[in-house]
């Protein structure tokens, strides 16, 4: 389930280091099951089509992303990384925390599979928005 915006803030306001990396296309990372997919099925010019991946604008996809993310880092979850659809802000007090926090970050999501769309991570800020 999605923190709450002002949980989120609650929890953000202690820290002083934060990244924010952003999972490419998010919603097509996760394989949908194979009972479903004859549920996204689509015709295009008279051939039928299913979604191997989980496609954006399915009415669970927010929530099936979300629990995705909350499982890779159910240990982390609120300690110093908030996974938020296809955000996860990693939090710090210290910059030297920061970088072992990422480190487990990063290798959480390397082991699930999870990339990250580069141009849109923002590393080692002293504030969000």
């Amino acid at each position: 389930m999605s923190p709450r915006v002002d949980e989120i803030y609650d929890e953000l306001s202690k820290a002083r280091v934060f990244s924010i990396l952003d999972a490419t296309s998010g919603y097509y990372q996760i394989a949908m099951d194979e009972a479903d997919r004859e549920k996204t099925a689509f015709a295009f010019k008279g051939q039928l089509y299913e979604y191997n991946r989980m496609p954006f604008g399915l009415c669970n996809a927010p929530a099936t992303f979300q629990r995705a993310m909350d499982s890779i880092f159910r240990a982390e979850n609120r300690r110093f990384v908030i996974p938020y659809l296809d955000d996860i802000i990693v939090y710090s007090q210290r910059l030297e925390d920061h970088e072992n926090h990422l480190r487990i970050v990063l290798g959480k999501l390397k082991g699930a599979g999870v990339s990250l769309n580069k141009k849109k991570c923002k590393f080692l800020k002293s504030e969000i928005k």
